[in-house]
């Protein structure tokens, strides 16, 4: 079997996990995403070319963040739907005015916090069920850390290689 079908179905199988376990499923489609590129190499691309699939790597992304996004709506806690709703609505907009343009900046200032705030969400709810969140600093805090370091690693994956500063 080609590299690239073995690839595809992975990408879309894995992310439906979310719908039954949140954090576990979430980390199996960021694993899945993360490992296609090297299981491309080992098993082949089956005649698709790296640009080709970079586009539909940004797809099958948004495939999975818009299932993380459909079982946040299951919550009770209010303030944390309209959060995930903010979050993953900005990282949409960034996707899609990078596919439309190919500004690659679009991605910088749209990065995808949503998918950190989600697996923090289900990590800490996995620990404390009653969990909710409060509209207080910490919540704010925590965007603002998990926002600026996302935002650097965009900056580096879409803007200018930072880690080249340092070689």
């Amino acid at each position: 079997m080609s590299g690239i079908i073995f690839v595809l179905i992975l990408r879309l199988t894995s992310p439906l996990s979310i719908f039954y376990w949140p954090l576990s499923g979430g980390i199996l489609a960021i694993t899945a995403d993360f490992y296609d590129f090297v299981i491309l190499e080992y098993l082949g691309w089956g005649g698709l070319d790296f640009p080709t699939y970079q586009k539909a790597d940004k797809i099958l992304d948004s495939y999975y963040l818009a299932i993380e996004f459909i079982v946040t709506r299951r919550l009770r806690d209010n303030l944390a739907k309209r959060l995930f709703a903010v979050l993953f609505g900005w990282r949409l907009a960034g996707v899609m005015i990078f596919e439309f343009t190919g500004a690659r900046e679009a991605l910088f200032f749209a990065p995808n916090v949503f998918e950190v705030v989600f697996l923090l969400f289900y990590l800490v709810k996995k620990f404390h069920p009653r969990f909710h969140m409060e509209n207080n600093w910490k919540l704010i805090f925590v965007i603002v850390v998990i926002g600026f370091l996302k935002l650097l690693h965009e900056y580096n994956l879409h803007v200018d290689n930072l880690f080249e500063l340092f070689r």
